[in-house]
């Protein structure tokens, strides 16, 4: 159940989702994946399953935002240090690079010192509007805000996905990288904290959910693969259902993890709190 408190097993999971965008990067960015699909679709279809299960870590960070952000005051300052802390890291690491290759030149380091992190800007986005969304969860009923986040799933996840197939994107979710996309998010998961979900539904049905999703999203890359549309993303970008679903499903499953040592969840809370510097990096 997500409780008001500190939620240890949110913390392991937003940890868990950090690696997951991590890996995520270094099989796209890498060429790992383009140099397995060279050599066989035996080297290539494991990277993608691995890829596929990480693939959930936006989402699931996104909705974490809202199972810890709605109830609790929004302070500019916390926005702030996530700012200076983006400018701390992009500095150093360009001046790094400006100094080991001059030939990038000044211009170039002084590019890379300007943080174009989509997910920081689309979370300053996000942080101006919480009181507005805190606002629309505490005065609507939980029926009407489930029929809403329905309607949300419906329109902006499965329709989005099937004109994506189409390249076009109609609502302007940029396939999940904008301020919309994780508003929307917020919302779920402030709807999570505040009707949580039975504990037998998190023993019995969340992780299967998510395996289901995995698989599912998986099989139709293959299949696409197959007819020889391998280049589509289908169920692959952050709006896609499955990304979705098995993202809540992950936040259901991760919220009913106790942790009994004090000193683990000490530890697990540090580390959690060090995850976005991660991202920068």
């Amino acid at each position: 159940m997500i409780e008001n408190k500190r939620n240890i097993g949110l913390d392991l999971l937003r940890i868990l989702a950090m690696f997951g965008v991590v890996v995520m990067h270094v099989i796209s960015g890498g060429s790992i994946m383009d140099n397995a699909m060279s050599v066989s679709k035996l080297h290539y279809y494991p990277i993608k399953l691995l890829q596929t299960f990480m693939a959930f870590a936006v989402n699931v960070y996104a909705i974490i935002s809202g199972c810890v952000g709605y109830g609790r005051k929004h302070k500019y300052s916390g926005l702030l240090n996530l700012i200076a802390t983006a400018l701390f890291y992009t500095v150093i690491i360009s001046l790094i690079f400006y100094v080991v290759m001059p030939e990038i030149g000044f211009r170039g380091a002084l590019k890379g010192m300007i943080p174009d992190y989509w997910y920081l800007l689309c979370y300053v986005g996000l942080f101006i509007f919480m009181p507005l969304l805190d606002k629309v969860l505490d005065n609507l009923s939980q029926r009407a805000m489930f029929g809403f986040l329905i309607s949300v799933f419906l329109v902006f996840s499965c329709v989005s996905t099937i004109t994506i197939v189409i390249n076009r994107d109609p609502f302007k979710l940029i396939r999940g990288c904008s301020v919309l996309w994780l508003m929307l998010l917020y919302l779920v998961g402030g709807y999570l904290k505040k009707y949580p979900v039975k504990t037998n539904f998190l023993k019995t049905k969340a992780g299967l959910l998510f395996l289901g999703a995995t698989l599912l999203t998986f099989i139709a890359k293959v299949i696409l693969i197959a007819v020889g549309k391998g280049n589509v993303s289908f169920l692959y970008d952050y709006t896609s259902p499955t990304l979705l679903l098995g993202a809540i499903a992950l936040v259901l499953l991760f919220s009913n993890v106790k942790i009994e040592s004090k000193n683990a969840g000490k530890i697990l809370t540090y580390i959690a709190g060090l995850t976005f510097s991660v991202y920068l990096i």
